[in-house]
């Protein structure tokens, strides 16, 4: 692969993911993972828990509603849900 064939799009692909990276660090400072400091630093407090956030049954029904959600775009999934305005 070529350099331009790598920095092509790199400006929209970074913007992409910004709010997913300020999500995810948000949420493990929330978890007391993550704790910042005062000059913005970036200290690493805990492991991360292995406790599962819910049951392996609703792990599975998950995996079940996304597999019957799957052959239909997002806004036709919201209609079906009824969410008539966002």
């Amino acid at each position: 692969m070529g350099e331009k064939e790598r920095i092509y799009g790199l400006d929209e692909r970074i913007a992409e993911y910004r709010g997913l990276t300020n999500t995810s660090l948000q949420h493990a400072v929330d978890m007391g993972v993550l704790q910042v400091g005062d000059n913005l630093s970036v200290n690493v407090v805990s492991d991360w828990t292995n406790d599962p956030m819910c049951s392996s049954d609703q792990l599975k029904a998950a995996s079940k509603l996304g597999l019957l959600l799957e052959p239909f775009d997002v806004p036709t999934v919201y209609r079906m849900i009824g969410v008539k305005k966002l």
